[in-house]
């Protein structure tokens, strides 16, 4: 059953029922990276703004996710920082 569980997950993780999300900011705020032509220039969030992010593309960035390997890890143990 835990097997099945860690599989379920895994899908859930690669396949969201809700392909997209969104928060509002509680606090003004500034994101150190990801605003300017090249992404390296700060980004204000203001209280009140609303922000919506792609679920399965954060779960499928290649700096966050490691390539297949013969160290990677165990595909039966689910791990919710893969």
């Amino acid at each position: 059953m835990r097997y099945l569980c860690n599989n379920i997950n895994e899908i859930l993780r690669l396949y969201p029922a809700l392909p997209f999300n969104s928060r509002t900011a509680l606090a003004d705020t500034v994101l150190p990276i990801g605003g300017g032509p090249n992404d390296d220039m700060p980004i204000t969030v203001l209280k009140g703004d609303i922000i919506i992010y792609s679920t399965p593309a954060l779960h499928r960035r290649k700096d966050l996710n490691p390539p297949a390997s013969e160290s990677f890890a165990d595909p039966g143990i689910f791990s919710p920082g893969r």
